[in-house]
């Protein structure tokens, strides 16, 4: 698949570094007010380490802040989100295994273009084991 070569989703621009089966990694800029929405992956462990922040994380309703140097990893299935609240943007490594997580915020961002129905959206979502219903 192609497009993996800077993935911008709006408030967050992902640029893929390494893709593989197993892990993919991506430097992830965030801008200020930026937010992923409070969601869970079913199959997906993710790790953050932050080079510029602060970046804030809720995980399972408890609000955490990373400072630069710091490491946040989150197991699958934890429902958690992630957000700069500015003033200034953010920026983290964002490791996720498996890798093919990568292909998803290619076809997120081709469907966003798109400005494709809901539906499609879910459909999307339910195929890479996202969920974000925040229960």
């Amino acid at each position: 698949m192609t497009g993996l070569d800077v993935i911008d989703l709006g408030s967050i621009v992902l640029t893929p570094r390494l893709v593989t089966d197993d892990l993919s990694v991506m430097h992830m800029h965030l801008k200020a007010g930026a937010n992923s929405g409070l969601h869970r992956h079913t199959r997906e462990r993710e790790t953050f380490y932050v080079l510029s922040g602060p970046l804030h994380f809720l995980l399972d309703g408890i609000e955490q802040v990373a400072q630069a140097g710091e490491v946040v990893s989150l197991p699958a299935h934890v429902l958690h989100r992630f957000w700069n609240p500015g003033p200034h943007d953010a920026e983290a490594v964002l490791m996720l295994n498996p890798g093919d997580l990568a292909y998803y915020f290619v076809r997120l961002r081709q469907l966003l273009q798109e400005k494709a129905a809901p539906d499609l959206l879910a459909r999307l979502n339910e195929e890479y084991g996202l969920d974000f219903s925040g229960r």
